[in-house]
């Protein structure tokens, strides 16, 4: 009986591990992603600020959140619990007087959901910093902090604090006590009050003496004595009245306010918060703060947003219209160079960067999250895939401008110049024979260091010019009426690129990108008669040259296939150093087994999730398929012979 039971363990439970993974309930890579929406840190205290509060908004299955903070150079360090208060996470903490000073950091945030999993966001990706110890104003509603607060500098100044009243008394210098007189009373005055600001309250300058009756023969000398007492005693009094009229001005003293939190930053430029109340309430110094000036960033996460004249301008401009598709095209336009102005070069760093400060693509709605995960590698991030390495881009810079001949042998892409061959990792065409082409010389800003530094134009000819540039100026061209793009490539000057910079005008546009028997047809519009640079990205780009009509349309074909992935498409208006006049939005397309599919297609058929993972699945699908089917053949020999040893 066993033997049945184990044998249909054996058989049953391959089939429903093919039957989960076929409908996708198994391998769910979902995960716990929270994100952080914004972090503020604020000082509360009177004197300075090395007392905070901190609040953070994030989203996401949370049930705890630690932040470690670090000194400027990591000397000293500490750490602190947040509390869930209504929708954000906030708590107060101190920075302790013996500790560096200066710009703190976030050096971590650890996040943990329900069920104890944890999620660590680093500075890498937290670009957040606060002063310690620097002259600050009151910003927020915190009670029990101010009066401590006010207690500690009250004390370490040497005045007296009065709980009851929430008052610092001050503390006085005084002269020395007079002679006793003869009313029985001795005087002195106030040097001084301390600290500044503090409460005058009642000081001792009079205090009853006994007073001893001189000697007779004395007595002329007492006479004189006392009528200087008396002297002085006016010259006394006449000091407290002064007294009282300074303790009547030191009354006057600077309010404390406590506000409610600033506002979100307006579009006008400004923040705006409410003063609840002031302290101590006969305080006549000083208004409340209620404004302020901020660097308005207008958010380009939220879907409304999205649907915004502002925003859609740039879709508009590459000819997108839809809500879904312009979502998907701002997030590639937007985020690879945003990771690499921060430093982040690779994908993983890339993506965690992007979860924690971007709502997900719109798209995603209808995806599962591995699926959705895959949307953002495979589009937004995919030219991260494709860079060259930085080893293939050096020695490629050396050679810019000479002609090279590229081959494959043994699945090794070879570049072959006339003193030279060069082993490289990535081209942007698919290499089936030999190819001659011209490398182009590209000028790079900071933001474009990781692209390549040269561009690949097709060369069929003995000239040492690219095709696109010989048809159209001939062999025996004269440089001095060349202009434009013409005469920069002619003069290898570098070219500037359009990727990554911020050219974009209104009069280029690339309209269409197609195949047509695997050829890849890019049209266009521009202004009548000009000649435009084409750059086609990849791993490098593909730079070529087209020359629109008398109506400004344009169209180029480019023979050769262009490796599977994600490509995009600018047109560029050069002048003859090289420079940047203009440049179109790009237009973006995905190749597929030498087939140009549209980034407006790819949505509306709802798999650009698929490009690079349907392979992998599909093999994935077969060995599990296999073993299975090896399990089940085991299983029935085994039960035959069962059967046959119970005959």
């Amino acid at each position: 009986m066993f033997k049945k039971i184990l044998l249909l363990f054996l058989f049953f439970v391959p089939l429903f591990f093919i039957v989960q993974y076929s409908s996708g309930t198994i391998l769910d890579n979902s995960s716990f992603l929270p994100v952080i929406k914004s972090i503020d840190i604020d000082p509360f205290s009177i004197e300075s600020n090395n007392y905070f509060i901190i609040t953070i908004t994030a989203e996401g299955d949370i049930s705890s959140i630690l932040v470690r903070l670090a000194s400027p150079t990591e000397l000293n360090k500490t750490e602190v619990n947040l509390k869930k208060v209504d929708q954000n996470w906030s708590a107060s903490f101190s920075i302790p007087s013996d500790f560096e000073k200066g710009d703190w950091i976030i050096s971590e945030i650890i996040f943990t959901d329900k069920s104890g999993v944890i999620k660590k966001y680093g500075s890498n990706i937290i670009k957040k910093s606060f002063n310690v110890e620097k002259e600050v104003s009151l910003d927020i509603l915190d009670t029990e902090a101010i009066n401590e607060q006010k207690k500690q500098v009250c004390v370490q100044d040497g005045g007296i604090w009065d709980s009851e009243k929430i008052i610092c008394k001050c503390s006085f210098n005084y002269s020395d006590w007079s002679e006793c007189s003869s009313e029985g009373f001795r005087i002195r005055t106030i040097l001084s009050s301390y600290p500044d600001n503090c409460f005058i309250n009642d000081s001792i300058t009079k205090e009853e003496c006994e007073y001893v009756v001189p000697k007779e023969e004395n007595k002329e000398q007492i006479n004189n004595v006392e009528e200087v007492k008396e002297e002085e005693i006016v010259e006394e009094v006449k000091k407290e009245e002064i007294v009282e009229e300074v303790k009547e001005e030191i009354k006057r003293i600077q309010c404390i306010f406590t506000y409610s939190s600033w506002s979100e930053c307006q579009p006008n430029g400004t923040q705006t918060r409410k003063s609840f109340s002031k302290m101590p309430a006969n305080c006549s110094i000083g208004s409340p703060i209620l404004v302020r000036n901020c660097e308005y960033v207008a958010p380009v996460k939220e879907e409304e947003i999205v649907e915004e004249k502002v925003i859609l301008g740039d879709c508009e401009k590459a000819g997108i219209t839809d809500k879904v598709e312009c979502d998907m095209y701002l997030y590639k336009l937007k985020t690879v160079p945003a990771c690499l102005s921060l430093g982040i070069k690779d994908k993983n760093g890339c993506r965690e960067y992007f979860l924690n400060n971007y709502s997900k693509p719109l798209k995603c709605v209808e995806l599962s999250n591995e699926e959705c995960l895959s949307l953002i590698d495979n589009v937004i991030l995919s030219e991260l895939d494709t860079m060259l390495d930085e080893d293939d881009n050096e020695i490629l810079s050396n050679i810019a401008g000479e002609k090279i001949a590229i081959q494959k042998e043994n699945q090794k892409i070879i570049i072959k110049t006339e003193n030279q061959e060069i082993n490289v990792n990535k081209l942007p065409i698919v290499i089936s024979e030999e190819t001659s082409a011209i490398l182009i010389p590209i000028e790079k800003n900071e933001i474009q260091q990781n692209l390549s530094s040269v561009g690949i134009s097709i060369n069929n000819s003995n000239s040492n010019l690219p095709d696109d540039v010989i048809n159209r100026i001939g062999e025996n061209y004269n440089i001095d009426k060349l202009k434009g793009v013409d005469r920069a490539i002619v003069e290898k000057i570098p070219l500037e690129q359009p990727k990554f910079s911020e050219s974009q005008g209104e009069k280029l546009l690339v309209s269409t990108v197609k195949t047509d028997d695997s050829k890849l047809i890019i049209e266009g519009k521009a202004e009548p008669n000009q000649v435009i640079t084409l750059f086609i990205y990849s791993s490098m780009p593909i730079v070529v040259t087209v020359e629109t009509d008398q109506d400004g349309n344009w169209i180029y074909s480019l023979d050769k296939s262009m490796v599977d992935g994600t490509h995009e498409v600018y047109a560029v208006l050069h002048n003859d150093k090289g420079k940047i006049i203009e440049s179109s939005m790009p237009k973006m397309f995905f190749i597929e087994e030498a087939q140009a599919v549209s980034i407006d297609e790819t949505f509306l058929q709802g798999n650009v999730s698929q490009v690079n993972t349907k392979a992998e699945d599909i093999l994935k699908l077969y060995l599990l398929g296999g073993i299975s089917i090896i399990v089940i053949l085991i299983s029935i020999l085994l039960i035959i012979k069962n059967r046959t040893e119970e005959d």
